[in-house]
């Protein structure tokens, strides 16, 4: 099932921080890295970052980044990530279409 959360986001990340998570930012994009920081907005500061590229017609590609800043307001997911659950899937050889970018209905933001 779906776990809920009592604390603010903020807590939640705080006791991620210098943990190893995967980011999805609003445009689909994926990052895998040391969480260093977040800021008062939820910014959100990886080290020795991965992001994986994804497409429909070859796997998955990999671009490294030393250190990379997340907008809080650019961020979709973050989520503690686990090498042995990683380890299950063959990137190399997985296609899929990349995943789409969140859309706002600014009409319904108050």
């Amino acid at each position: 099932g779906v776990q809920t959360c009592a604390l603010p986001i903020s807590e939640e990340l705080h006791k991620m921080v210098d943990k190893k998570v995967v980011v999805m930012a609003n445009d689909g994009r994926v990052f895998i890295g040391m969480l260093r920081g977040i800021d008062q907005v939820t910014n959100v500061i990886l080290e020795d970052v991965e992001e994986r590229i994804f497409s429909p017609n070859e796997g998955v590609k990999v671009e490294n980044y030393e250190v990379y800043l997340c907008r809080g307001d650019d961020t979709a997911v973050v989520a503690l990530y686990s090498d042995e659950r990683d380890a299950e899937t063959d990137w190399r050889s997985c296609h899929a279409e990349p995943i789409k970018p969140i859309v706002r209905d600014r009409k319904s933001v108050v």
